[in-house]
């Protein structure tokens, strides 16, 4: 199977940097928002606020996860303004893709 050089795969993993995966990964986003923000989105997906404050306890905290991004989303405001920041990010993806490639050896 050929493989695309060019090819711009995006994965959705909640604990990427707590299981190491980061590693693995070309570039790494991390999406910010307060934790007071994080509750309200999680109770709107049915938890209750305990469940929602021990989902985010057991999370390395965002400041932290923030020292391992090459790119972070802030997620605090509206959807219109999020939409226009992974834009952003997606077209720098895919200036990124369009350079050269080359494999020494």
């Amino acid at each position: 199977m050929a493989q695309d050089n060019k090819a711009i795969i995006i994965a959705d993993v909640p604990l990427l940097i707590e299981v190491g995966h980061y590693k693995q990964m070309d570039k790494v986003i991390v999406v910010d928002a307060t934790e007071e923000n994080q509750i309200q989105r999680l109770l709107k997906k049915s938890l209750t606020e305990a469940q929602a404050r021990s989902r985010i306890a057991a999370q390395l905290p965002l400041p932290e996860k923030i020292k391992y991004a090459d790119f972070v989303i802030d997620n605090n405001g509206s959807l219109d303004a999020t939409c226009q920041q992974v834009k952003g990010i997606f077209e720098q993806f895919k200036q990124i893709v369009q350079r050269p490639f080359y494999i020494d050896g």
